[in-house]
């Protein structure tokens, strides 16, 4: 194997398994830091109402602009900055984070859905899927415009690059700032996805109330107010272009 070959392997090797890495790391690393370095109860109130405010905007951008392209972000620059924030909050470059959601809504709750290998309370396999090539053939067509507008797919292009970075970059500012508000909202971002892909077990272990048979997505789960974009996770299933507040609020901010 040549220099190039190995430095993509391992690239390729680290990237798949960081966000199992993270959700496991981060929480540790913040609770380390209250114990033996500092805790600021103001600080900490802050960082909640900013991961509630920001992640659940992120993620609606993401989820409803970015995967189901309600509404096309016209801006490059704003498309930029959109998928920065996805990429070092989500831990997941936007094509990768849609394409695994593209797989879901085609074949939700099968052996075919990627988060049927995420159901768990760590998101440790997040990459882990075959796909089928006529699928494939689909999801490059359905999302080309991740794969060739470059303020896009530069994140995808240089993901572990820009989360080493991003990391420096929020330590530069100090310890304080990457724990309050890149470390907690990180956490309170897997949180949201762990709550979200629970709410599609089979025996409804989160509760809610299931919208069809052809899905086990479930609307007004335990903790979806977490989320608030997703509490209507059914419906959405149903009627994934609808009315429903997160397309709502996307198609006005963007159009």
């Amino acid at each position: 194997m040549n220099y190039q070959k190995k430095r993509a392997t391992i690239h390729s090797v680290i990237s798949k398994h960081l966000k199992g890495i993270i959700q496991i790391t981060f929480p540790i690393l913040v609770l380390l830091y209250f114990y033996f370095v500092d805790f600021s109860l103001s600080l900490l109130a802050t960082s909640l109402v900013f991961s509630f405010i920001s992640i659940n905007f992120i993620g609606a951008v993401l989820h409803r602009v970015f995967a189901h392209k309600v509404v096309r972000i016209k801006s490059d620059f704003i498309a930029f900055i959109m998928a920065y924030l996805g990429t070092v909050y989500f831990t997941t470059s936007p094509r990768d984070w849609c394409g695994i959601h593209y797989l879901h809504h085609r074949y939700p709750d099968t052996d075919k859905d990627p988060h049927l290998a995420m159901r768990s309370w760590l998101i440790l396999k997040h990459s882990t899927i075959d796909i089928d090539p006529d699928d494939l053939r689909k999801m490059t067509f359905f999302y080309r415009d991740l794969v060739t507008r470059r303020p896009v797919a530069f994140f995808s292009e240089n993901f572990l690059s820009i989360m080493i970075l991003n990391f420096f970059l929020f330590l530069s500012f100090g310890i304080d700032a990457l724990i309050y508000f890149y470390f907690i909202p990180v956490i309170y971002a897997h949180l949201g996805e762990i709550i979200s892909i629970q709410n599609h077990y089979v025996d409804g272990i989160l509760g809610g109330v299931k919208t069809s048979d052809e899905h086990n997505g479930r609307n007004g789960y335990l903790l979806s107010l977490l989320v608030p974009f997703e509490f209507n996770h059914g419906d959405h299933h149903d009627r994934t272009m609808g009315d429903d507040l997160g397309n709502t609020l996307m198609r006005k901010l963007f159009s």
